[in-house]
């Protein structure tokens, strides 16, 4: 019994490797999948009538209020770098 639980134990540690192997193909195929979405919903609207000015526009602050949070949040400890102190 214990060493059927072992074996069962390493099939799982295994599995959890290849797992951690597959890693960046996996992240690239959803960054691949969300760039075609993206690209045809983008010509979709440019087809419909949608100006190109409202549509950089309009991704420039979707881009703004994403990363914005992240980069206060990420930033707000992080030491001031002031060039003028430096001796």
């Amino acid at each position: 019994m214990a060493k059927r639980l072992h074996s069962t134990l390493e099939a799982a540690m295994l599995g959890m490797a290849r797992i951690s192997e597959w890693k960046p193909v996996i992240a690239m195929l959803v960054f691949d999948l969300i760039s075609a979405v993206t690209t045809a919903l983008i010509k979709k609207a440019l087809q419909e009538g949608l100006d190109r000015l409202v549509l950089i526009t309009l991704r420039q602050l979707v881009a703004t209020v994403f990363l914005a949070p992240i980069a206060y949040f990420r930033e707000r400890y992080v030491p001031k770098c002031d060039i003028f102190s430096v001796k």
